[in-house]
């Protein structure tokens, strides 16, 4: 390596480009092939809960050098609006009603580290917001428990509604559950017709494996090691190309089954280019959060929950404090 350029980097460069790739060079390139669908081999034996405090360090330092190739790829994604679901006691502590809108932004930065949690968007160093495409899919996503009180906040653009995104769109399972992912998917597949052969099957290769690790379920934090870098060095990326600098990243919803997406922002793009439209708060008295979702095309549609104490507001100052209005009555399901 030199200049930070690895040789897999050149030769990949040199793919992308049309330029000579000699024999040996083609053989070094096979080679990472392989290495990625070895790599995804023993990542899923991996038990990343054991880690101590030094496997945690190593692995990032491994998780680094194994992507330290990043594909870029964009896609312009028009939003109208995106939520963000919060059960009001984790939050605030309290299963009172929320009142200060700062609950239904992204964490503060420090309030993270002290946690000190991984998550599929953020490592411990970061803060993100993360929204869904519907109330019904952050319900399946939180699964917040009978009797706790959750407040959503309806988080629409001030001016533009086209947002730059990284989509996350390989997974095989994601493909087949979701025909948004599955055209995203499509897409690729006819650029790839652009491309060496051999720069397609890598480059599958290595798609193949992060969708994944954004798409598996998991049962402990650490298991999200792998996305949470990936998320903080796409966030980060500035080469120079507005095309490149990401507003977002777009994912499937594990908690709805792949069938619809998440949107995770850095929080830049919120505090710039939204307003928070409107807040929705109730009590969850039943929950059905296995069943398929029904919002008849409407995201503000709760299908998996009867909820009491249902009330909405368009009341948010500019100082953020949120006002109430009356209780509405929801039929139960």
């Amino acid at each position: 390596m030199d200049d930070g350029i690895t040789l897999e980097q050149k030769i990949s460069h040199k793919l992308l480009t049309g330029k000579n790739v000699s024999d040996e060079e083609r053989q070094v390139f096979k080679g990472l092939t392989s290495f990625y669908s070895e790599l995804e081999a023993q990542l899923a034996l991996l038990d990343q809960a054991s880690f101590t405090p030094q496997d945690i360090k190593d692995f990032k330092n491994y998780t680094s050098y194994a992507f330290n190739y990043t594909a870029l790829l964009t896609n312009e994604l028009t939003i109208y609006k995106a939520y963000r679901l919060v059960v009001n006691e984790s939050v605030s502590g309290s299963n009172d009603s929320i009142t200060e809108s700062h609950y239904l932004t992204n964490p503060d930065l420090e309030l993270v580290k002290k946690l000190g949690k991984y998550n599929r968007g953020n490592t411990c160093d970061t803060t993100v917001l993360y929204t869904a495409e519907s109330i019904d899919t952050a319900l399946k996503e939180i699964r917040p428990m009978v009797g706790k009180r959750v407040t959503v906040g309806v988080w629409r653009p001030k001016g533009k509604q086209t947002f730059t995104c990284y989509p996350i769109i390989h997974n095989e399972n994601a493909v087949a559950a979701n025909d948004d992912i599955a055209i995203g998917s499509r897409s690729i597949k006819i650029l790839e017709q652009l491309y060496d052969p051999l720069f397609v099957e890598f480059i599958n290769h290595y798609l193949k494996l992060l969708p994944n690790e954004y798409s598996k379920p998991v049962k402990h934090h650490l298991e999200y090691i792998i996305s949470a870098i990936f998320s903080e060095r796409i966030f980060l990326s500035d080469n120079g190309h507005p095309d490149f600098t990401f507003d977002c990243i777009l994912y499937p919803s594990v908690g709805n089954n792949l069938k619809t997406r998440n949107i995770v922002f850095k929080p830049g793009v919120i505090d710039d280019d939204f307003v928070l439209d409107k807040v929705i708060e109730f009590i969850v008295s039943e929950s059905f959060y296995d069943r398929p979702s029904a919002h008849n095309g409407n995201p503000e549609h709760i299908s998996i929950a009867n909820v009491t104490n249902y009330r909405e507001t368009h009341y948010i100052s500019d100082d953020g404090k949120i006002r109430w209005t009356n209780y509405i009555q929801i039929p139960k399901i």
